[in-house]
């Protein structure tokens, strides 16, 4: 019966040692998973792009905005838009916002898929 007790007490302890490892493990994924440092060296160009986009809309939202009395922002109500021809420079930056779009929204469905459990099962069957 000795030998039965103190082969059960040597299983319990071995399987708390490995619980124990695997919470330490599990916790240590956990601070990186959370870690935007840690998203940032796997995917940096997805950073730097959603920089570049985001400054871009912020640009082409505040284009226009500011007068020259102070730099307050005038708010302007138009009823007709008066047709403008794009020059080569505005059309290719028109493509180049597209792409970033495209790709900072391929770059975030990836991101959130390892992240989100199910995600990109769900956006598949969208």
């Amino acid at each position: 019966m000795d030998e039965k007790s103190s082969e059960i007490i040597d299983e319990i302890e071995t399987s708390r040692d490995r619980l124990g490892e695997n919470l330490n493990d599990l916790e240590s994924r956990m601070r990186e998973a959370t870690n935007w440092r840690t998203y940032y060296e796997r995917h940096p160009y997805l950073f730097i792009g959603s920089a570049v986009g985001g400054g871009l809309l912020l640009s082409g939202i505040l284009r226009g905005s500011k007068s020259s009395n102070g730099g307050t922002v005038r708010h302007e109500v138009r009823h007709e838009e008066i047709p403008r021809e794009k020059g080569p420079a505005s059309e290719i930056l028109d493509k180049v916002k597209t792409a970033l779009v495209v790709y900072g929204t391929a770059k975030a469905k990836e991101a959130l898929g390892e992240v989100l459990p199910g995600f990109r099962e769900y956006i598949d069957r969208a």
